[in-house]
């Protein structure tokens, strides 16, 4: 029963395999199989996921910036009326917001 106290006031209370049914509901995580094994293999598991998910945001970031970068030097070297006369002499990027409602 000293065990179901000190879980429920740990920040991550874990129960073993092998704990009574107070140390169980008092846990906020209770390992199915015997060993701490299974704590290892779910922080293998979560820094993997945690590495995948920032390769991500790390890539699209400097994709966006490609992009952004690529499409700010197309508009200040060229000119879309030495393609087209129509166009007038003077061009200028239209600046597009986004407003949220309130």
């Amino acid at each position: 029963m000293e065990d179901a106290a000190a879980l429920r006031a740990a920040d991550a209370g874990i129960a073993s395999h092998g704990a009574n049914d107070a140390a169980r509901g008092a846990a906020d995580l209770v390992l199915a199989s015997p060993g701490l094994s299974t704590i290892v293999l779910a922080v293998v598991a979560a820094r993997t996921v945690f590495a995948q998910v920032r390769n991500h945001v790390v890539y699209r970031a400097a994709f966006m910036a490609h992009l952004l970068l690529f499409f700010l030097l197309a508009a200040a070297a060229l000119r879309p009326s030495d393609f087209d006369s129509s166009w007038p002499q003077t061009f200028s990027m239209p600046v597009v917001g986004r407003c949220n409602p309130c």
